[in-house]
């Protein structure tokens, strides 16, 4: 626990796993007490791999901006975009990049996801695949932070008023 009396914040480390399968991670989340605006960086690693990841997200009144990176060595994923219209968040482009190439962009509405070239064209249906596998992940690892923050989501509700 740390931070100041406008922005507290709080760090969880911790592991799981042993052996080979052993992996490491931390929790940092942040609140401005002024605003509500949530911050949090969720980071992994698993050295046996060489694997690491990190999902970070700045989540304020009506939007949320996005930020996740699967590294393995020298490979990498990444992608990063914005979030808005409001509570649901249900539209965003978000950019891919392989490397340091951007190679595709995630444009979502409430209509679904589509999958397009850094041209708009479209992506051969493996590519396509590829990233919506990575996508539903880095989506899916957004909740392990809420689940391990949701004590501390209690309080704050009844210190500040939901956040």
């Amino acid at each position: 626990v740390g931070g100041t009396a406008n922005f507290p914040t709080l760090s969880l480390t911790g592991f799981a796993g042993t052996g080979a399968n052993l992996t490491t991670f931390n929790l940092a989340f942040g609140v401005s007490a002024s605003t509500g605006n949530v911050t949090t960086t969720w980071r992994t690693d698993m050295p046996s791999r060489g694997l690491t990841t990190r999902v970070s997200m700045a989540i304020g009144e009506t939007s949320m901006t996005f930020s996740a990176v699967i590294r393995r060595g020298v490979r990498k994923v990444e992608m990063t975009g914005t979030f808005s219209g409001g509570e649901d968040f249900g539209n965003a482009t978000l950019n891919v990049k392989v490397g340091d190439k951007l190679f595709a962009r995630l444009v979502i509405s409430i209509e679904g996801v589509t999958i397009t070239n850094p041209d708009g064209g479209p992506l051969t249906a493996e590519d396509e695949a590829t990233l919506q596998n990575i996508f539903e992940w880095f989506e899916s690892s957004m909740s392990a932070p809420d689940v391990l923050l949701a004590p501390l989501f209690t309080l704050l509700d009844f210190s500040f008023g939901p956040v």
